[in-house]
């Protein structure tokens, strides 16, 4: 599985080597609302991956192909610069870290939408 952030402000995950078409991607994720910078798998729930963006924003998405659900589950805001580092906490499900060019690293819970601390 591979996923990549485009500048055309949308997520595109790709399953290579699929029996399909290996060049197609199977899922897009629209929300962002300039380029996508970063994405992160989540290390512990499989179907979940997040976002950061030009936007100053963090998606997080469920992923999975043929998900019939809203895709985007949640849109975190506190950033008042350009989303670039993300890194989901690899025993804490829900916490989620980023780093953006205000100069700041936040720390997000992720299931309550909230910025839990900034340095």
């Amino acid at each position: 599985i591979l996923a990549t952030g485009c500048q055309d402000s949308m997520v595109r995950i790709f399953s290579l080597g699929g029996p399909v078409n290996p060049t197609a991607p199977d899922v897009i994720l629209q929300g962002h609302d300039a380029r996508v910078f970063n994405v992160a798998f989540h290390p512990i729930l499989p179907s979940i991956i997040c976002s950061g963006s030009d936007d100053r924003t963090i998606r997080i998405w469920n992923w999975t192909p043929g998900f019939r659900g809203q895709r985007q589950l949640k849109r975190l805001v506190g950033h008042t610069s350009y989303v670039r580092g993300l890194l989901w906490h690899t025993e804490l499900p829900h916490i989620l870290f980023s780093g953006s060019w205000d100069s700041t690293i936040r720390v997000w819970d992720a299931v309550e939408s909230r910025c839990l601390y900034t340095a």
